[in-house]
C-alpha cells in the first residue's frame, strides 16, 4: 500500500543466527504445498493476482466447473458461482476476526455459511481456526442463523453500534504527515465543542417539556466521537490518511445535517459505511 520496502536479513537481528527460514500462508504457498501432495491433480488459483478481471475469474472459474480438481482461492470464492465440490477446506480466516471493525463477526458468519453451501449433499468440510468457541464460526458452522443474530444484536447493543446508533467515518488524506495530522485535530475539536454545546441545548428543552429522564446521566454529547487517529492503513497512495468515526444515537438523528455541514469540503464523507477500516 505505502510502497515501503526493506531487504530480507542475511542474519536475525535478535540472535544473529544465518538459519532464517521464510514462511508465508497465503494462496501462493497453498498452491506449492498441494502440488508437493497432489503431483497428478490439476490445481487451479483464484486470488487478485490470477483473477485480475471479472472476465479472466469467470474462466477460472468454468475451468474448474468443467474439469474438477483442486480450486485455491480467498474471499473470492465465497461470492463464485462454483458447482458442487466434493470437499471444502477453510484456512486462515481468523485474520478478517481481529479487524477493528464491529460487523467482523457478521462478515466470518456470511463466508462460512456462502463457503459451505458449495459442497454436495454427502460432501466434507474442514475448517481450521484458532478461534473455535467464538460465536461467529460455531454458529456459521452449525448453520444456526438464529442464535448468531441473538448474540450479535446483543453485543451491538452492548456498545453502541447499528442498528442502535448511526456510523459516519471522516477520512483526510495529504502527503504532509503533519498537516494530515493537525486537520484532523482541528476538526475534532470541532465536533467535540458542538456536542456538548447541543446537549445543553437540548437538555434546557427537555427541562422546559417534562422529559429530561430520557436521557441517561453518563451520555455527555449527542454523539460518540472516536479519534481522531491514523487510519488502519495509514498511509496509501503516497497519502497519509486520518479517521474520525462519530457514533449518532437513534434519539440524536435530528442533529445529522447539522454534524454533516461541519465537515470541511477536503473531508470525505462516508454515512453508514460498510467498512471502519
Amino acid at each position: 500500500h505505502c510502497n515501503y520496502k526493506e531487504s530480507a536479513p542475511d542474519l536475525c537481528p535478535n540472535c544473529h543466527g544465518h538459519r532464517i527460514k521464510f514462511l508465508g500462508g497465503g494462496t501462493e504457498k497453498a498452491e506449492e504445498e498441494l502440488r508437493k501432495i497432489f503431483p497428478e491433480q490439476k490445481i487451479l488459483r483464484l486470488d487478485s493476482d490470477t483473477a485480475k478481471t471479472e472476465k479472466t475469474k469467470k474462466d477460472i472459474i468454468k475451468n474448474f466447473n468443467e474439469t474438477g480438481g483442486i480450486l485455491i482461492g480467498t474471499q473470492l470464492m465465497a461470492s463464485s458461482d462454483i458447482s458442487k465440490a466434493d470437499f471444502l477446506g477453510i484456512i486462515n480466516s481468523d485474520a478478517m476476526l481481529n479487524m477493528p471493525d464491529f460487523r467482523s463477526g457478521e462478515r466470518i458468519f456470511q463466508i462460512i455459511i456462502s463457503l459451505l453451501n458449495k459442497i454436495k449433499r454427502d460432501g466434507k468440510a474442514i475448517y481450521q481456526t484458532y478461534s473455535p468457541d467464538h460465536y461467529a464460526i460455531k454458529y456459521a458452522l452449525q448453520n444456526d442463523y438464529k442464535n448468531f443474530y441473538k448474540e450479535e444484536l446483543k453485543l451491538r447493543k452492548l456498545f453502541n453500534y447499528p442498528p442502535f446508533s448511526q456510523i459516519i467515518k471522516l477520512t483526510f488524506s495529504h502527503k504532509n504527515k503533519n498537516i494530515a495530522e493537525q486537520e484532523a485535530k482541528r476538526l475534532y475539536e470541532k465536533l467535540t465543542i458542538y456536542n456538548s454545546q447541543s446537549r445543553k441545548t437540548d437538555e434546557q428543552n427537555n427541562i422546559t417539556t417534562h422529559i429530561r429522564h430520557t436521557y441517561k446521566p453518563e451520555i455527555v454529547g449527542i454523539l460518540s466521537v472516536i479519534g481522531p487517529a491514523p487510519a488502519f492503513i495509514p498511509r496509501k497512495k503516497g497519502k497519509y490518511s486520518w479517521h474520525i468515526i462519530l457514533k449518532l444515537g437513534t434519539r440524536d438523528f435530528k442533529h445529522k445535517n447539522k454534524i454533516l455541514r461541519l465537515i470541511p469540503p477536503n473531508w470525505e464523507t462516508d454515512v453508514d459505511p460498510e467498512s471502519l477500516l
